[in-house]
């Protein structure tokens, strides 16, 4: 191994975190560490949402003085950081000594250390087997775009709503990053901004939102046959003092009296890392 980066060690030793490259997008195309994904540290803040859980220690990579302005926003952000690359201390030979050695690639990154929705990630190819053509999706509070990404990813055509200007242009940077197209739409829903032709949609997604008023809505945007997929927090998660508002979280067998004539699916439980727990609820229409 170049110099005195034993970089077999460094793998084994770090197999569970996450490795991030904080160098420039052309410094990473020359060469980078196999499965690690770029983020430049100057564009960290713009792209947290594409940094993994903070529970995950991070290993980065970097020049020292990258590696330092990227420490200072993580740490601002209390991610941890396990181990640094000093990158400083690699020639163009070291490079290519890793790259002989299957430890480092040549082009632009294409691993990521973010992920949709568990629950989608559960059921999608379940709903993708019974659709042909290129299926169409609403992303009801997209956030910073995972979900919608994901689905673009896939093939599918992707609307994504929020009221939050920063949601939308992070959806896009996201989109932009990783060579999809999604169109994000800022709009406030719960008010009424957003319209749409009814049976729009193959999919409806809402993930950690929540308003009542728009499932009457949402029954008429799906096509026939068209599924909603919808998690978000129980009222359990009260306890856990976030969401504080009760009309934000569900009970247990809630969400099928607003689904008359659909299907719905037994309520799927499952627990974040902090300990809130989500109720989802797979709702099918008439056709399926």
């Amino acid at each position: 191994m170049p110099g005195d980066l034993d970089l077999t060690k460094l793998i084994e030793a770090y197999q569970q975190a996450a490795w991030l490259d904080v160098r420039s997008q052309s410094e990473n195309k020359a060469a980078h560490l196999i499965n690690s994904a770029n983020i430049p540290e100057d564009q960290l803040e713009q792209r947290v949402a594409e940094l993994p859980h903070k529970k995950i220690p991070l290993v980065l990579i970097g020049s020292q003085k990258q590696i330092i302005q990227a420490e200072t926003f993580l740490n601002s952000r209390k991610y941890q950081i396990a181990t640094q690359i000093n990158t400083d201390e690699l020639s163009s030979s070291s490079w290519e000594e890793l790259v002989n050695h299957n430890l480092a690639e040549i082009g632009a990154s294409k691993y990521i250390l973010w992920e949709a929705n568990l629950f989608l990630q559960q059921h999608i190819e379940c709903i993708e087997s019974k659709l042909s053509g290129t299926p169409k999706v609403l992303d009801i509070g997209c956030g910073s775009g995972r979900e919608a990404v994901y689905l673009a990813k896939r093939g599918w055509q992707v609307v994504a709503v929020d009221n939050q200007n920063e949601a939308i242009q992070r959806s896009n940077n996201l989109a932009q990053e990783n060579n999809v197209s999604i169109e994000a739409i800022e709009t406030d829903i719960i008010q009424g901004e957003y319209s749409v032709a009814e049976e729009s949609f193959d999919l409806i997604i809402m993930f950690r939102f929540l308003h009542r008023p728009l499932f009457e809505k949402i029954q008429k945007w799906l096509k026939p046959g068209g599924t909603f997929l919808i998690e978000t927090f129980s009222i359990e998660a009260a306890k856990f003092g976030k969401p504080k508002r009760k009309h934000l979280m569900v009970k247990p067998n809630e969400i099928k009296h607003y689904f008359k004539g659909m299907i719905v699916s037994d309520d799927f439980h499952r627990t974040l890392s902090d300990g809130r727990p989500l109720i989802g609820n797979i709702v099918k229409g008439a056709g399926s």
